[in-house]
């Protein structure tokens, strides 16, 4: 299996890649939840999800109760884990997926916490002006719309504001390297400050080859 694990300030992040799917010890919670998606891409999206919770479940004893969890969702469409009893446990998800895989980030259900992956595309300078101020506009470049686009992405879950604006609800402050002393140093290279919903967040970014992971939390 291909998965990585990082962690920041009390935050579990969980990558992987849809070979790493293991459908094998999927509890019938999970099974049925995959079944009922709309189509073969919903079902390989859900299925390394679960993949990846279970995986936490198995090798965090922290996060042992979650194993076999299957998911809900609220109202706003943000997404909650359902135990056995259908009752939601005291661990916080955040999840994102992309062509190339997907990732969870696991915490405290009192955390706020957000997270976004995405592959690398074209189309993000297209559609900059969409999700980009123009006071933005001055320090990201070309080569940053896409740690941008995920920066965005992951602040609007963490925020739980249905309807913020990309553009004008959220905005990047500052985007720097990751210093020395910071946890996230070495497996996410870059920091970035952004404001929403009257709250501050601490943005870890992680640019790869072809995609880019950016988990984010309240300051």
């Amino acid at each position: 299996m291909s998965l990585h694990e990082y962690h920041i300030d009390g935050i579990v992040i969980i990558t992987g890649n849809y070979d790493d799917i293991r459908i094998a010890g999927f509890s019938d919670a999970q099974n049925a939840d995959v079944e009922q998606c709309r189509n073969e891409k919903q079902r390989r999206e859900r299925a390394l999800i679960y993949t990846l919770l279970n995986h936490a479940g198995r090798n965090h004893k922290s996060f042992s109760h979650i194993t076999g969890a299957s998911l809900g969702h609220h109202e706003s469409g943000a997404p909650f884990l359902k135990v056995e009893d259908n009752q939601a446990p005291a661990t916080g998800i955040s999840l994102s997926h992309c062509r190339s895989g997907a990732c969870i980030a696991l915490g405290a259900i009192t955390q706020q916490f957000g997270i976004d992956i995405e592959d690398v595309s074209d189309k993000l300078a297209r559609v900059a002006p969409k999700f980009i101020n123009a006071r933005e506009a001055t320090f990201i470049g070309h080569d940053m719309l896409l740690s941008a686009w995920t920066v965005k992405e992951a602040v609007y879950k963490a925020a739980g504001t249905p309807g913020l604006s990309l553009r004008d609800g959220i905005d990047i402050l500052s985007v720097t390297a990751a210093t020395s002393e910071s946890l996230s140093g070495h497996d996410f290279p870059l920091e970035a400050t952004a404001a929403a919903a009257g709250a501050t967040f601490r943005c870890h970014i992680r640019p790869e080859d072809n995609r880019c992971l950016t988990v984010v939390h309240l300051i």
